[in-house]
């Protein structure tokens, strides 16, 4: 099973975890809920619904550790410790 990193709850669906995923498409980072699917796109627009997409970003999976360091969004991950 892939290694996830999370920086809240859903605060649309308030069912699943708020994931860090890489964007095949730009690269870059952004947040998906594991259950609803919405999406943003930091992890300080994540902490509402009002900044919520959909189907804006095509995922390449997971972002790694080093990828959360890379783009400075380590800071937001609640499990980044976790072994």
């Amino acid at each position: 099973m892939a290694r996830h990193y999370h920086v809240g709850w859903c605060p649309f669906c308030n069912q699943g975890w708020q994931v860090v995923v890489r964007d095949r498409n730009t690269h870059g980072l952004f947040i998906r809920c594991q259950e609803c699917l919405s999406e943003w796109d930091s992890p300080e627009a994540a902490k509402g619904r009002k900044l919520a997409v959909f189907q804006k970003h095509e995922s390449e999976g997971y972002a790694t550790r080093e990828d959360l360091l890379a783009h400075s969004w380590d800071q937001y991950v609640e499990n980044l410790g976790d072994a």
